[in-house]
């Protein structure tokens, strides 16, 4: 079990932020703000509100990302001795990605240690358009505490978490040098001229097609402990 502890929500209110920058042009910024007690419908209320967006070029030529993450924190002591607690979290990532095993030699050779894809030829597998992944994953619970009588107490929550993944790329990025060097696709059925290619079960050949796959699993969790 891994667990994770969110912030804890203050009497007072609070403002702050952050900005950060890296190499390949990375950056960051974030957002934070907590309300302190507050009197909503008469209840002693407090509310966290966290807000992250990241970007980066990456160290490799367009394999560059973005992810965002918002989350949201209310407390209400709604009554002597009663607590609820309302928690859900948010992120976002999209990114292009080369989903193959790295560089060949001859794309070494070619272009450099730092090649991964490239925006000049859509003939290629290596064209950055075709080559992503996006994901998404939340967490969100309710909890409830609060004493019943003396020497009883109640504490439950119930929650749901969830993971998304859609990831698309070309079967194979594989080049020789000389393939490199005249702009053609490797992989099944490739030629020096350029021509990729893909030829279907029935025989049937789509000249200007590439094997690529288009995979996508998630999943949602639901659960409660008391």
């Amino acid at each position: 079990t891994i667990k994770l502890f969110s912030e804890t929500l203050g009497d007072t209110q609070t403002a702050k932020g952050q900005i950060s920058a890296g190499s390949f042009n990375t950056w960051l910024v974030n957002g934070n703000v907590q309300s302190g007690d507050a009197n909503v419908l008469g209840t002693n209320a407090r509310v966290l509100v966290n807000a992250q967006h990241l970007e980066s070029d990456g160290a490799l030529s367009l394999q560059n990302l973005g992810t965002s993450n918002v989350l949201v924190k209310v407390q209400d002591n709604f009554a002597p001795n009663w607590t609820l607690t309302v928690f859900g979290d948010y992120s976002y990532l999209h990114e292009h990605l080369d989903d193959n095993n790295g560089l060949t030699p001859g794309q070494v050779m070619a272009f450099g240690k730092n090649f991964a894809l490239q925006n000049t030829n859509p003939n290629l597998p290596t064209y950055q358009a075709y080559n992503y992944t996006t994901k998404a994953t939340d967490i969100e619970y309710v909890r409830l505490q609060g004493r019943i009588a003396d020497g009883l107490t109640i504490d439950n929550t119930g929650y749901s978490y969830a993971y998304w993944n859609h990831t698309f790329s070309p079967n194979s990025q594989t080049q020789t040098y000389a393939q490199a060097l005249a702009g053609a696709a490797g992989g099944s059925g490739a030629t020096a001229s350029g021509d990729s290619g893909v030829t279907l079960a029935n025989g049937t050949k789509l000249p200007n097609d590439l094997l690529a796959y288009d995979k996508q699993n998630a999943y949602r969790v639901w659960g409660d402990v008391l």
